[in-house]
């Protein structure tokens, strides 16, 4: 706060100091031209042409001569400069001559310089031209409370601008020397720093950065740069940088780095037939990211991705070309597949399948540059190749090693014969013992019923009611037998085997 005082205290003095300035330039110049007319009228006294009155006419003339006229009519000793070569229109008429050469001084900005009765006449030169112009007043103002900046900008210098803020919000703002005479122009109201000194880069053609120390760093655009606006929604960019190619061409339209909100650097990227190289050197410039590069990078690529980690913008840059990189220690290590300290091995252990069935249904493209070796002993796969496309095989097999469902079928083996017979008939006698009824009516194929002597004698009871017909009784030992019987022989089941196989495979069945 105490840097702070102190430069609203300069900014007061120097405005002060101006402000005095121009009234003491007013005041002096008419207190010359008072001057002036004290001298011509002392110098009246020992000169009597000056207080003689004339009358002149001059039309188109030029000063100098008209001023050579008056001093040849008057008697007056005038040294005139050359110069005065301005041309006059005058009528003077009973007017004296220290008046008249008093108005030539108003109307020409003349000065007289008096060595005893020479008058020297020459233009007038200000003793305060040569002076610098006071400090004009930068129009930047901070609020502590919100921390936000306004400012009213018109052809202000960036090193000007970049003190003044320095000194209000005592957050340091730096300017490489190439900025040190560029002319800004701008007005923005309550913003937050940042924000402010981005629009101001925008309108102006050059880019910001921050260091670790929060100090912000005003860069000049690279001969390939253009600064462009960034895309809505994303406040936290720092800026959008688009690279032109030498041929004027415009290779990308913007790559802009934001943070999410747990900290992590997400790109987004819009680029159209760039060189691969370029846009990882911006990506990884703006995300401060270390990296090495094993080999040059050649090659183009176009993109427009939103909110994509660093890792995976890389990957899918590197997608199907000759390079790829690793992570050693935080630094990313790009270069061709096949150099030393981009290889990578890892082994893959099955968990449900057997790696001799897995083989063949790996991609062949995803197979090319990695070196594959089965371990059947352990049940796994050996790979040798570029990190990212090892894991990217690793997913194909891990989506493959899953649990495979197992089909139990029952079978029912069955004997079948077509064949029918038919039993019909009655049949009666007698036996030895008592004859007990019973059989099926209707049931098993047919009727089968034996009738004994109790049910015969109540039917021929039956038939002889009121004594018409008396038909006598039989024997206890007495039966009848009826039979309407239809037998037919179709199906016999001999075996009910089960069979269990994989889903989708053939399951076989042979019976001797």
């Amino acid at each position: 706060m105490r840097n702070k005082g102190w430069g609203l205290k300069i900014v007061g003095i120097i405005f002060l100091v101006g402000f005095l300035q121009t009234i003491s330039y007013c005041q002096t110049k008419d207190d010359r031209f008072k001057v002036l007319e004290k001298r011509l009228k002392d110098l009246s006294t020992t000169e009597p042409g000056l207080n003689e009155k004339t009358d002149l006419s001059v039309s188109d003339g030029t000063l100098q001569g008209f001023l050579r006229g008056l001093a040849s009519t008057n008697n007056l000793n005038l040294n005139i400069d050359p110069s005065l070569t301005q041309h006059v229109n005058n009528y003077f008429s009973n007017e004296t001559v220290a008046n008249v050469l008093l108005y030539l001084a108003h109307q020409y900005n003349l000065d007289f310089t008096f060595i005893g009765s020479i008058i020297s006449i020459a233009p007038y030169k200000d003793p305060l031209a040569n002076l610098p112009p006071p400090p004009k007043n930068i129009n930047i103002s901070y609020n502590s409370f919100t921390q936000n900046v306004s400012y009213d900008l018109q052809d202000d210098t960036l090193l000007n601008v970049a003190k003044k803020i320095t000194q209000l919000t005592n957050r340091n703002v730096v300017i490489l020397p190439q900025l040190y005479t560029k002319r800004v122009t701008g007005y923005v109201q309550n913003l937050p720093l940042q924000n402010a000194l981005e629009k101001l880069a925008i309108t102006n053609s050059f880019k910001i950065n921050t260091t670790s120390d929060s100090a912000i760093i005003l860069e000049p655009l690279e001969s390939d740069e253009e600064i462009v606006t960034k895309e809505k929604g994303l406040s936290n960019a720092n800026f959008s940088i688009k690279k032109v190619n030498k041929d004027g061409s415009s290779s990308a339209s913007s790559i802009e780095v934001n943070n999410d909100d747990n900290g992590k650097k997400i790109i987004t990227l819009n680029v159209i037939n760039a060189p691969i190289k370029d846009v990882i050197k911006n990506i990884a410039g703006q995300a401060g990211i270390s990296y090495f590069e094993y080999s040059d990078i050649e090659g183009n690529t176009t993109a427009n991705v939103k909110g994509m980690a660093f890792d995976q913008v890389l990957g899918d840059i590197l997608h199907d070309t000759k390079y790829t990189y690793n992570i050693d220690k935080g630094v990313y290590m790009i270069g061709e597949r096949a150099n030393e300290g981009l290889r990578s091995v890892k082994l893959i252990q099955l968990q449900y399948r057997s790696v001799d069935s897995l083989i063949q249904f790996i991609p062949e493209d995803l197979r090319q540059g990695v070196e594959i070796k089965e371990f059947k002993e352990l049940n796994s796969f050996l790979l040798s190749g570029s990190e990212p496309q090892i894991e990217e095989i690793a997913s194909v097999i891990k989506q493959l090693d899953k649990v495979v469902p197992m089909i139990t079928l029952e079978v029912i083996i069955l004997d079948v014969n077509k064949g029918k017979s038919i039993t019909t008939g009655i049949s009666a006698g007698t036996s030895d013992s008592t004859v007990t009824p019973g059989g099926s009516i209707l049931g098993g194929g047919g009727l089968n019923y034996t009738l004994g002597n109790k049910d015969i004698n109540q039917f021929l009871s039956n038939i002889g009611v009121n004594n018409v017909f008396n038909l006598g009784r039989v024997t206890p030992s007495f039966y009848i037998t009826l039979q309407a019987l239809e037998n037919r022989t179709n199906i016999n089941e001999r075996q009910t085997p089960k069979l269990s196989t994989l889903n989708g495979h053939t399951a076989n069945l042979s019976i001797g």
